[in-house]
């Protein structure tokens, strides 16, 4: 908390002054500020920056609940325990419990003459201080600054001349970095506190993007990333060029490109053991080269010569261990230079990177899919949800249609860790329904939970099997170790099949109310799964799958009639009567 103001300051009257006033007599302050802090705050430090006069020779830091009485919290001395032992402790540097009265000597130890900054640091506890501890320790509504033994720069002579003068006293919470603080520093020009920024962002609480990383707009909790541009794709992968900050070294061209949230190739393209490592991406170069400057060359350019591809320029690709500088392997357009350009001894260029294209193939079972760098999104049809619109519901429950092939016991165990289970086929409509799922999903026969004991068929929760649904003819079997599926080969009726075959299998999940409601326009939110999908019930004169569409009226939606020259016959001229009509009259 600071006012922000560094014309505006606080000061007392002169030493004579205070002591005519009985201050500073005994072991009484000879000034004290005050503050109501507004609420209880958990201060990681404060700090008192001095105006045009030096620092007191003991400063005490006191605490209060109501304002009135306040409580001794640190003390700030000069002289060590002699100067502690005045305000009756020992020296002591950390706390050793939320109730602890520290006494420390200034952290630099000769006073400036002016503008000192004094920081009282409340975040320094000891290991065994749990979280609650620590807020205990740091919370204070009332805060008092009490300051004695004022230092006689003038001498005694002059007395009447020497007072305490104060700029700011800021309490700081913590830096509020969006993130990516490392810490928080006094900025010279300003006095404000800011932080120490990383992730390549930059501002006072690291708010923006830094030159060369803000192609994308800035998203607060996420790493800026540096310009980047499209190559080209080769087979599943997608090369990009990537600003970097400093050297291009391969340390930093693996860390410009892990920070895009991308993978990296080597300068080989793994066919050759030359130049690529297990951690380089891999990719098939058809055999056009080795060296993945010439076969992105081949794919931008037409020809396999980096050195005459402009694409490429100024573009390094990590070459592991090869200099002992570290450097990355560079392209510089149009050189006679046939070899690589050393990277260690440039700066700001471009790293090579690689996106896998998550949509080959794609993994939307009942939707589109659209690619993003280190991820995918799916863009699902109606009445389909999920992240890969694998989900939908029925009649009070949700379901999700597997992809894979498992066996029946670890299907089941694949259901229980999505806090659900196999799906307990009841009746015939819901059968109808997974059939008709089924059809326009996987078209592959799919486990239910039922499965064979002893004398019986049982449900997932180990009921008995009781619900009239539709079997293959001579099913079903004798229990004997057996499990029951959809057969996608008999119109997906029920079926026995030893429980150690592999099929693809449907999870099951209530719908229960969403613990964060996505729906518009008062639309009822459900959801399954561990939340992983939600389901809207839109109010009537809603749609959408977050009732987000409301159909305008037919009359709203029509175009107003113009009347033109064209409108009416010659001699007659045109009247326009309501939204969509007009009436011709002569004239």
């Amino acid at each position: 908390m600071t006012d922000g103001n560094s014309s505006t300051w606080w000061q007392s009257t002169s030493l004579q002054q205070l002591k005519l006033s009985g201050n500073g007599a005994g072991n009484r302050a000879e000034v004290y500020i005050t503050l109501d802090l507004g609420e209880t705050y958990y201060p990681e430090t404060i700090t008192i920056h001095m105006c045009d006069t030096i620092r007191p020779g003991r400063l005490a830091v006191m605490r209060s609940a109501d304002g009135l009485n306040f409580d001794p919290w640190l003390y700030l001395v000069t002289n060590g325990n002699r100067d502690c032992r005045m305000f009756g402790v020992a020296k002591q540097r950390d706390p050793d419990s939320p109730e602890s009265v520290v006494c420390r000597e200034y952290a630099q130890l000769e006073p400036q003459l002016y503008n000192e900054r004094i920081t009282v640091s409340l975040s320094e506890v000891p290991p065994s201080f749990s979280d609650e501890a620590l807020l205990r320790w740091q919370a204070v509504r009332h805060l008092q600054v009490r300051f004695y033994d004022m230092d006689l720069v003038m001498g005694t002579s002059a007395d009447q001349f020497d007072h305490y003068a104060v700029s700011e006293i800021s309490v700081m919470t913590g830096c509020e970095c969006n993130g990516f603080g490392k810490g928080c520093e006094i900025s010279a020009d300003s006095g404000q506190y800011e932080c120490i920024c990383s992730g390549n962002t930059q501002g006072r609480f690291c708010e923006e993007c830094q030159p060369l990383y803000n192609q994308l707009p800035y998203q607060p909790g996420q790493p800026c990333q540096g310009q980047r541009v499209h190559l080209t794709t080769i087979g599943s992968w997608s090369f990009y060029k990537v600003r970097a900050s400093g050297p291009m070294t391969s340390a930093n061209v693996k860390f410009t490109c892990e920070a895009a949230g991308m993978r990296y190739p080597c300068f080989a393209s793994g066919r050759c053991t030359g130049g690529w490592t297990p951690d380089c991406i891999k990719y098939d170069d058809a055999f056009i080269s080795c060296e993945t400057h010439w076969v992105l060359s081949f794919h931008l350019c037409g020809h396999d010569n980096p050195y005459r591809c402009e694409p490429l320029d100024d573009t390094f690709v990590y070459m592991d261990d090869w200099w002992s500088d570290g450097s990355a392997c560079g392209m510089k357009y149009n050189t006679d230079k046939y070899w690589c350009v050393t990277g260690a001894d440039v700066n700001n260029l471009y790293a090579l990177c690689a996106d896998l294209n998550e949509c080959e193939p794609s993994p939307c079972v009942h939707g589109t899919c659209t690619d993003d760098i280190g991820g995918y999104t799916c863009t699902c049809e109606n009445g389909w949800e999920g992240t890969n619109c694998d989900l939908t519901s029925f009649n009070g429950e949700c379901y999700q249609f597997s992809s894979t092939t498992l066996t029946h016991q670890d299907a089941t165990q694949a259901c229980s860790s999505k806090n659900g289970h196999l799906v307990d086929l009841t009746d015939d409509q819901q059968q109808s329904f997974l059939a008709d799922k089924l059809a326009a999903s996987s078209g592959a026969s799919n486990w239910l939970a039922i499965k064979s004991a002893p004398i019986a068929f049982l449900y997932s929760n180990g009921s008995t099997f009781s619900g009239p649904i539709h079997w293959s003819s001579s099913e079903p079997a004798a229990p004997c170790d057996l499990c029951v599926l959809l057969d996608s080969n008999d119109n997906f009726l029920a079926r026995t099949a030893p429980c150690t075959e592999q099929h693809n299998y449907v999870c099951q999940s209530d719908l229960k109310p969403c613990e964060q409601n996505v729906c518009q326009n008062g639309g009822i939110c459900t959801s399954c799964f561990n939340d992983t999908a939600a389901f809207c019930d839109c109010p009537a004169g809603f749609d959408g799958k977050t009732c987000e569409i409301n159909p305008a009226p037919i009359s709203s939606m029509m175009i107003p009639y113009r009347c033109s020259s064209a409108s009416c016959p010659d001699g007659m001229y045109c009247t326009e009567e309501g939204v969509a009509s007009f009436s011709c009259k002569a004239g």
